[in-house]
Formats: structure tokens, C-alpha cells, sequence
């Protein structure tokens, strides 16, 4: 091909025919440039193919690791909830000694020590969250295509604000248990008996049943525990809505076969749910579906609740729990509610 255009070239020099051979150079130059921008054009498609490859790799990743932050927060949700049933029974002024003796002695079969009567304002929970696949996501996106863009913002904010939230409130948790642990290590002579080797001690529990000092200090972790535990159950609920948006975009790109909703429940399930349930003859509460999500009806008020198990939701803006019983071949026959301590039994 080379030798074609040189034979042309020098055809046209012999013959003198010197303008047409300056048209025949321009029109050379204007191949090689159209040439070198197709090349470019190629070359260019092919990184922004790579790019997105590459983002679509991180993209799935990115829901492998947001489910198990999302799984990460239900042990701290249900730990919460046992704890705030501890706070209720200490404001209540409620408790005994006995009560201490009672729970010391089973310490050892309890998930953990911080959920014991002698621990409530000494033990947090810390929810890891991990955002590693995030980061890279946000690398070399500057040849992405418009459409993932979207997607990314929304990533970005569930992590950025929610997930910072909820780190922001694991420090100052953690500082609060410290310095507990730090005041009464230094003043009480029982604390590491109790504390560290889980001894009962009758000076320790005359102390918790009987100084309002005490009560001022599990009133204060109770109220700063409360923000701890709203951020962690809007992390989940925002995480659970992008795990889901995640699916969404991923199928209308058609880049993978399927990705697996662990956490949406199926609508025949919450279906089950759904009814009036009774509390004697004067307490009502009503469960309704919207948009796949339960909502606790009752008056004019419909608060939404979030799963961390298949029977057990909590309150999305509300420190309240219920599980559902007898759910066997679909039929839900009642429910406990939990809240402060209290439990009621409500019936379909």
C-alpha cells in the first residue's frame, strides 16, 4: 500500500502536474488524520470499557461488603434492646440486691457481659463498618458514563453521612465507657472484683440498687446510648435501600444474571403479618404494608419498622421492638411488643 501511494506521488512529480499532486498531499495528510482519530476513537472506547468493567467489579464488592455492615448492625441493634430493657428496670427503681446476685450468677451463659445488671454504663457496642470497596470504587472514574454517576452520588451519601454518623457516635460511646470505667476503678474498691473477675460483691450491689448518683450516670449513657442506636438502625435501613438500588442498576445494565435481596422480605411473609392485633379489649394496633415495609398502626400515627430477622423488627425513628409468633403455614396469631422494659403480648 505504501508503494501504491509512492508510485502515485512520483507519477504526478514527473508529469509537472504539481497542483494536483499538492491536492493529492492534502488529501494523504486528511486520511492519516482521520486515520489517527479513529485510532484515538477506538483506543478511547476501549478505556472508558475497562473503566466501566472495572466499576461494575468494584460495584458488586461494594454490596458484598454493605451486606456485611448491614449484618453487622443487627448484633448491635439486639444488643441495645436487651440494654435498654436493663436501663428501664434501674430507672424504675425496681431492682433488689437479689436481682444482682440472680444476674451475676448467670453471668456466664449471656452473650456478653455488658448486657449484665453490674455492666449497663461500663460496655458499648462498636459496629464495624467497613468501606475499603468504596474506595476503590471512586478511583479513575473520570471516563465513566453518565449513567453511573447516579449511583456512585448515592453510595457515596449512605457512607459519607450515615456511616460517619454512626462512627462519630462509636467514639464518643467508647469514650463514655472509658471514662465510667476509669471514675470507678478510682473510687470504689469493689469495681475490678465485679468488673474484671465477674465476683458478686454485696457492697457493689447495695451501691447500683441505692445511689442516685448512680441512676444520674445510667440516665446520661441511656440518653447518649439512644442517638447511638437511632444511627445504627438508619444505617441499616439507607444500607438495605442502596443494596437494593444496587440490584436495580445492575440488572438494567444487564451485567449480571441476578443479585440476591437477602434483606427484603418476602411479600408473602410480610403479608402474613399484616392484621389487627388486640391488647385486651381497649388497645389496638394494626400492622400495614407499603411499599414492602411494615408500618405499627395505631390513633393516626404509622411508624415503620425495620427486619433484623425474618420475625423480629424494630422501630425505624422509635426504641421499640416486636416479634412475631406462630408464624407456621403463614398465619401470625400475635405479637410481643417490647419497649422500656415492658412487653405486651398482642393477638391477631
Amino acid at each position: 500500500m505504501i508503494k501504491f501511494f509512492r508510485k502515485i506521488r512520483q507519477k504526478l512529480l514527473d508529469e509537472n502536474k504539481l497542483s494536483k499532486y499538492l491536492l493529492y498531499a492534502i488529501g494523504e495528510i486528511i486520511l492519516v488524520i482521520i486515520g489517527i482519530l479513529i485510532a484515538l476513537f477506538i483506543n478511547n472506547k476501549n478505556e472508558v470499557r475497562m473503566v466501566e468493567n472495572k466499576f461494575i467489579t468494584n460495584l458488586l464488592q461494594v454490596q458484598k461488603e454493605l451486606e456485611l455492615n448491614i449484618e453487622n448492625t443487627n448484633s448491635s441493634i439486639n444488643y441495645y434492646l436487651t440494654k435498654d430493657n436493663l436501663i428501664a428496670s434501674v430507672m424504675a427503681d425496681s431492682l433488689t440486691t437479689k436481682d444482682y446476685y440472680s444476674d451475676m450468677k448467670n453471668i456466664n451463659i449471656k452473650p456478653s457481659k455488658g448486657q449484665g445488671l453490674c455492666y449497663i454504663i461500663f460496655n458499648t457496642t462498636q459496629v464495624n463498618t467497613l468501606n475499603n470497596r468504596v474506595v476503590k470504587l471512586n478511583q479513575n472514574t473520570d471516563k465513566l458514563p453518565n449513567e453511573f454517576y447516579p449511583i456512585l452520588e448515592e453510595i457515596n451519601k449512605i457512607y459519607s453521612q450515615f456511616r460517619t454518623i454512626v462512627m462519630d457516635w462509636n467514639a464518643k460511646m467508647l469514650t463514655l465507657e472509658n471514662s465510667n470505667i476509669a471514675k470507678f476503678s478510682d473510687n470504689y474498691n469493689w469495681f475490678n472484683k465485679v468488673y474484671y473477675f465477674e465476683k458478686s460483691n454485696s457492697e457493689a450491689f447495695e451501691y447500683f440498687v441505692n445511689d442516685p448518683i448512680y441512676k444520674n450516670l445510667v440516665s446520661q449513657y441511656s440518653f447518649l446510648s439512644e442517638e447511638h442506636f437511632k444511627s445504627i438502625k438508619t444505617f441499616r435501613n439507607e444500607g438495605i435501600k442502596l443494596h437494593t438500588a444496587i440490584s436495580d442498576f445492575l440488572r438494567l445494565e444487564a451485567k449480571t444474571d441476578s443479585i440476591s435481596n437477602k434483606f427484603i422480605l418476602d411479600k408473602e411473609l410480610l403479608d402474613c403479618y399484616a392484621g389487627k392485633y388486640s391488647f385486651g379489649s381497649d388497645s389496638y394496633f394494626e400492622i400495614t404494608i407499603k411499599n414492602n415495609k411494615l408500618f405499627l398502626s395505631y390513633e393516626f400515627e404509622n411508624l415503620e419498622l425495620t427486619d433484623i430477622s425474618e420475625t423480629k423488627f424494630v422501630g425505624v425513628d422509635n426504641d421499640f421492638s416486636i416479634t412475631f409468633e406462630n408464624t407456621n403455614n403463614c398465619i401470625s396469631n400475635s405479637f410481643i411488643f417490647q419497649q422500656d422494659g415492658v412487653s405486651y403480648k398482642f393477638i391477631k
